[in-house]
């Protein structure tokens, strides 16, 4: 709520809701799987008593503190989500209502007087990157304010990135300029939200407080048609490169395309890119499991035979690897581990009428298991072959 001495005021806001269903999905996704690890061991248990069914048991404890982790972060979300930052734009001063402390309801109040204030920055900011399937680099860029002001004799920075929203970008641009307080425009992009070791507030500081790249912005009343203005007139790299990289051009989203060179931070993989390969390997692997039931029931294979499945699973898991080897990362192979020992527990009960496929079920499970042991094969074979072909 405005104070009505107030001239503005501003509210972070609330996470949209596409990002919600997005985290709301997740969340359950791993509140249903650590209800599986807990029922599914103590079921499988209970219906076959074995030494197999009882190296499950362990995966129970897992699952408990798995629900415990994932209910404190959707809490912890919730909170967060509800208590954003507040700022209040008086005459002399900004005042800054901040929840830093989770489930604390008592918010930190700070201030910056508007008579300390030296100038203020508007640049760009790095929201997201990754790579594309085309090997291309994909950058999310948003704008940023950096404000230098002085603390007891000593100049200090304060940085507030802002979403991509045209109207919280006016509000604070038609209040500096109320008040007369010198706006610039800096191109060079300091502040990256992955990447958090990018530049220190000491560093961002050390570059800002320099006059030679800063170029004076007059707000005309409209940040949309002035980003336009940007974009068209200002379009230049700047001389400092503190990463010794070059910096993005100013221009809209867009995909860069690949230089060959290795990028510091390695590719994320896309949610379609890895449900698709995820559903794939699944069908092949359900493929697989009926084909070796068949067989098994034919003759051909014995049903203690775990050679065979050790094989699918390392031909299962090497094009698992292989169709992500533009984004492999050493965390994929637990990540496999885990899909490996899920689809392992449902071949164990699927069958619970067929003899023959309870014990093929049976072996497939054990495999699972012991399938962290050997994820590493596949992996290190994709990644060598990729490292090859990347040389030629």
């Amino acid at each position: 709520m405005k104070p009505n001495n107030a001239l503005y005021y501003y509210q972070e806001k609330k996470m949209e809701p596409f990002g919600w269903i997005l985290v709301f999905y997740i969340i359950t996704l791993f509140f249903f799987l650590s209800i599986f690890m807990i029922i599914g061991p103590i079921k499988v248990f209970i219906d076959y008593i074995n030494v197999w069914s009882a190296l499950l048991l362990p995966f129970v404890p897992l699952g408990v503190w798995l629900s415990i982790k994932t209910f404190r972060y959707a809490r912890g979300a919730i909170w967060h989500n509800n208590h954003n930052t507040i700022y209040h734009f008086y005459r002399n001063h900004i005042e800054l209502i901040q929840w830093k402390e989770t489930y604390n309801p008592e918010p930190e109040k700070n201030r910056i007087d508007v008579n300390t204030i030296e100038k203020i920055i508007v640049s760009q900011y790095i929201a997201n990157e990754y790579r594309t399937k085309h090997g291309g680099k994909h950058i999310d860029r948003n704008y940023i304010l950096y404000i230098i002001h002085a603390t007891k004799g000593d100049k200090e920075l304060f940085l507030l990135p802002l979403p991509n929203k045209d109207e919280q970008m006016n509000t604070w641009l038609t209040y500096f300029k109320e008040l007369g307080l010198p706006v610039y425009f800096y191109n060079s992009i300091l502040y990256n939200v992955e990447r958090k070791y990018f530049l220190n507030d000491e560093q961002r500081l050390e570059i800002l407080d320099k006059e030679d790249d800063l170029v004076p912005l007059e707000y005309n009343g409209d940040w949309k048609q002035l980003k336009k203005e940007l974009r068209n007139n200002w379009n230049y790299y700047s001389k400092i490169d503190p990463l010794e990289e070059k910096v993005p051009e100013l221009e809209a989203d867009m995909e860069l395309p690949h230089t060959g060179e290795v990028s510091k931070k390695k590719a994320r993989v896309s949610f379609r890119i890895w449900a698709n390969t995820t559903l794939f390997i699944y069908a092949v692997m359900i493929g697989f499991t009926f084909s070796l039931v068949e067989l098994t029931r034919e003759g051909y294979i014995a049903p203690d035979n775990l050679v065979i499945v050790i094989i699918i699973f390392l031909l299962g898991s090497f094009l698992y690897f292989f169709f992500l080897r533009n984004y492999l990362r050493w965390y994929l192979m637990l990540v496999l581990a885990v899909k490996v020992f899920i689809f392992g527990f449902m071949a164990a009960i699927g069958f619970e009428d067929d003899a023959i496929g309870v014990q093929v079920g049976e072996n497939i499970l054990g495999v699972a298991m012991l399938f962290p042991i050997i994820v590493w094969l596949p992996y290190v074979a994709v990644k060598l072959i990729h490292r090859v072909n990347k040389k030629e």
